[in-house]
């Protein structure tokens, strides 16, 4: 069986909003000048195909790094999301897909938030540790949810209309 997507509406991914791919079929092209989307386009399709996979949602970044010069696990998972939210000093962004076609997913919705905990330095005493001498650890928390089809279902998940997998305290 096919697994075809009719149509797609990127809502926020990256740079993109509400974009509208409307009847698509077996080969599509996409054409512009540089800088104008493009790869963006296919990282949304990609994410929205493996909507709970963190694992794709990175590779998925790190395909745009030069190898040489790859940026921190977060880093790169991060420019997924739209880079125009921040609540404080910390980075929390949203990614919305929709589609619809014989795919099973009808919806993807994510959260990116970044996080920070200070801790005692590992390599103090606890009780000789003052408030100065703590480091602050950083990491972030992702939340991801698929909204499926009444037929769909996805590897570990069978025949439930949503399902969501959460990946607290993503480190580096």
């Amino acid at each position: 069986m096919m697994k075809n997507l009719e149509n797609l509406t990127i809502h926020r991914f990256r740079g993109l909003q509400e974009i509208d791919l409307e009847s698509l079929g077996q080969i599509n092209l996409f054409v512009g000048v540089n800088n104008s989307g493009k790869s963006s386009v296919l990282e949304a399709i990609s994410t929205y195909c493996r909507p709970l996979d963190p694992l794709a949602w990175l590779n998925t970044a790190w395909r745009r790094e030069v190898k040489s010069s790859r940026k921190p696990q977060l880093e790169a998972l991060k420019w997924l999301f739209p880079q125009n939210s921040t609540i404080g000093e910390f980075y929390q962004g949203e990614i919305h897909i929709s589609g619809d076609g014989k795919f099973r997913v009808r919806e993807l919705k994510a959260i990116y938030r970044e996080l920070a905990r200070t801790e005692p330095d590992p390599d103090k005493i606890e009780s000789d540790i003052e408030e100065e001498e703590k480091q602050t650890v950083r990491g972030a928390e992702l939340e991801m949810k698929a909204t499926l089809d009444k037929e769909g279902q996805l590897s570990l998940f069978e025949r439930e209309e949503e399902v969501s997998k959460n990946c607290p305290n993503l480190g580096e």
